[in-house]
């Protein structure tokens, strides 16, 4: 179960705990939605998107970027995708090929792609 969102830095970053269950094993985990220079949302190791968190996010803003930072960071990025399909995708290395049904636009790399709104 998903509680909700939590403000951490009031107007910019907001967290969402959840849990985790994966080969038999519970973890915490959290979303992180930060909000960038140019005003829209990066979701951060998206959490389940249902419809009562995307009318959450939607208040927020506009949600332009869906990352998945690590390589178990990936598994509700599809939730996040058909919640906001407009958004641009990124995936750390090794995603694509742990789940290689994922659609994705880009794969994480030293560098941000360019232009990115997030870069500063």
């Amino acid at each position: 179960m998903v509680s909700g969102l939590q403000d951490y830095i009031s107007d910019e970053i907001s967290l969402c705990p959840y849990p985790v269950h994966y080969m038999g094993t519970r973890f915490d985990a959290r979303m992180s939605v930060i909000r960038l220079p140019d005003g829209t949302l990066m979701l951060h190791s998206p959490c389940p998107i249902d419809a009562a968190m995307k009318d959450r996010l939607n208040k927020l803003g506009k949600v332009a970027h869906i990352v998945a930072p690590g390589t178990y960071h990936y598994l509700h990025v599809a939730s996040a995708q058909a919640a906001f399909p407009q958004a641009v995708t990124y995936i750390c290395p090794g995603v694509e090929q742990k789940c290689p049904e994922l659609q994705f636009d880009w794969i994480l790399a030293d560098e941000a792609p360019a232009p990115m709104a997030w870069r500063s």
